[in-house]
């Protein structure tokens, strides 16, 4: 990791790192994941959101906070060569505070993490996707837009509305006049096994179409914020800005 790596991630908003994990660790946590996905009930006080067009036959489609009872979960998170490369990137400590796991595709529209996850700063925000297994095509592979990380950080004078909950479709269409406006080129995150896809928070990204149903898209997401950075949630911010407290990741062993 260089001053090259650095300047692509802020130039482009986003870096693709080659693995960083052992592949016994990553085989581990698949497969404590499996019996998971194919359980009826998501794991105790583990908040479990449905994906529209799941076509495996499971409960299951994503996870959030696994990290606190799957102890590879957390290990992932926290990995020290992960750490490490963010606080290069971003010249300060990273603070992780959330994981998502998934087995297949999200298909999700495109979004940017920043709506939900904004900082104070601005941008002292940023998203690590990890892929568990080698990713296809046809499994509804991520997407994102290079160099949407610059576009203006959302607001009502920006915007001619605010961005809360009720306004999400518009918001939608917000981003998507702005990624034609500003030619932006959306690319696929075809990835293998282990390999991590570095976000900034204002980087607009989604799920591409599963055409294959047959496939699985293992993956995990954690999100970190930086230093002494504030978190408040966006759309929630109507009237004032709404701070909150993460649920952070001890990085220590406990």
């Amino acid at each position: 990791m260089d001053k090259g790596h650095k300047d692509f991630f802020w130039d482009f908003g986003y870096l693709i790192v080659d693995s960083l994990l052992s592949e016994k660790k990553l085989s581990s946590l698949l497969k404590k994941l499996g019996p998971i996905w194919l359980s009826k009930n998501a794991p105790e006080g583990i908040l479990n959101f449905e994906i529209q067009d799941w076509k495996l036959k499971t409960g299951k489609k994503r996870l959030q906070d696994l990290w606190a009872v799957i102890p590879e979960v957390r290990e992932l998170a926290i990995n020290s060569n992960i750490l490490n490369i963010l606080e290069f990137l971003f010249d300060d400590k990273p603070r992780p505070f959330q994981t998502l796991n998934f087995p297949v595709g999200t298909q999700q529209s495109v979004h940017s993490d920043a709506l939900h996850f904004n900082s104070e700063p601005f941008g002292r925000m940023c998203g690590v996707w990890i892929a568990l297994e080698d990713i296809k095509a046809e499994s509804g592979p991520l997407f994102y837009y290079p160099k949407s990380h610059n576009l203006p950080e959302l607001s009502e004078k920006v915007m001619g509305f605010h961005p809360t909950f009720d306004n999400y479709s518009k918001i939608i269409d917000y981003w998507e006049n702005q990624i034609r406006v500003n030619n932006l080129q959306r690319k696929e995150a075809i990835i293998k096994k282990g390999q991590a896809l570095i976000w900034h928070a204002n980087l607009l990204h989604g799920g591409m179409p599963r055409t294959d149903s047959s496939l699985s898209r293992h993956s995990q997401v954690t999100h970190y914020y930086f230093g002494e950075a504030k978190p408040w949630r966006q759309m929630e911010s109507t009237n004032k800005v709404q701070y909150f407290e993460p649920n952070w990741i001890p990085i220590s062993k406990t």
